[in-house]
């Protein structure tokens, strides 16, 4: 190889280097450590709630969906869809999964249902603003 060519290659991997750093230090998902601020992230996770029904509700994909949450013994034992926009054949595996899961696990920290994730985190983000504001 020539001097020229050589020179070529090291210039290229320099500024692929350089470029990559970039991407790096100026992109807001990658992170160096834990954020610092003082906001409660929630887990998801039933703790020292008063047994009752709950409502609460998140925006899905075509709109609010508001459900209903009954705690019967620091556990979640139903989840009830009451109102949505979602569409119906669309949206019914989250809606089944999704509750299904929630109650088995007695936690938010669940997979969502493929092909429908808006509904599904919407379901999550619901249960979970009941699990943090406990609004019956």
């Amino acid at each position: 190889m020539g001097r020229k060519t050589i020179l070529s290659i090291q210039i290229l991997v320099v500024a692929l280097f350089v470029m990559l750093l970039v991407t790096f230090l100026f992109t807001s998902d990658f992170i160096l450590s834990e954020p610092e601020d003082d906001t409660t992230v929630s887990t998801g996770e039933v703790s020292e709630l008063e047994d009752g029904v709950y409502t609460g509700s998140a925006e899905g994909h075509n709109g609010p969906i508001e459900l209903e949450v009954t705690i019967e013994n620091n556990e979640i034992s139903d989840i009830v869809i009451l109102n949505h926009s979602e569409t119906e054949d669309l949206s019914d595996p989250a809606f089944e999964e999704v509750s299904a899961a929630i109650i088995e696990n007695n936690s938010t920290d669940v997979d969502v249902v493929s092909g429908v994730t808006v509904t599904s985190d919407a379901i999550t983000e619901a249960v979970d603003n009941i699990l943090n504001n406990q609004t019956q």
